[in-house]
C-alpha cells in the first residue's frame, strides 16, 4: 500500500540501501552516493549526495541514513509514484580502473499528491 506525501510538505526518508546482490550498507561505506528521485520524468529529480566524506541532502543517522527533502523541491516533481535512480562508487582492484560502479534503478511506496 503507498503512503501519500503532499508536494507541500518537508519529508524525511529514512534509507535502507543494499547493492544489486542484496547486502546493505551505509552511505559512509562507499566512495560516492548520488540518489536522485523523481516522478515521471527522470530530468525532473531531487539529488541527494555523499562524495568526499561530504553529504548534501543525506543525515547520517546512528542506525540508518536519511533523505532531507524540501518541499520547494517536492513541490517541483509531478504527482505520482516516487521513484529513484542511485549510484554507489566503491574501491574494488578486480577491475582495470579499481572502482567498482552500480546504478539500481527502483520504486518506493510514496505516491506525491
Amino acid at each position: 500500500m503507498a503512503q501519500k506525501l503532499n508536494r507541500n510538505s518537508d519529508a524525511i526518508l529514512n534509507i535502507k540501501v543494499v547493492d544489486k546482490d542484496g547486502n546493505p550498507f551505509r552511505v559512509r561505506d562507499v566512495n560516492v552516493f548520488s540518489i536522485k528521485l523523481f516522478t515521471t520524468d527522470p530530468a525532473v529529480n531531487i539529488e541527494c549526495i555523499y562524495l568526499d566524506s561530504v553529504y548534501t541532502g543525506i543525515i547520517e543517522g546512528e542506525t540508518a541514513d536519511s533523505l532531507i527533502l524540501n518541499s520547494s523541491d517536492i513541490n517541483k516533481l509531478e504527482q505520482g509514484i516516487l521513484k529513484y535512480i542511485y549510484h554507489i562508487q566503491v574501491n574494488n582492484e578486480v577491475f582495470n580502473d579499481g572502482i567498482y560502479n552500480e546504478v539500481i534503478e527502483g520504486s518506493t511506496n510514496i505516491y506525491l499528491l
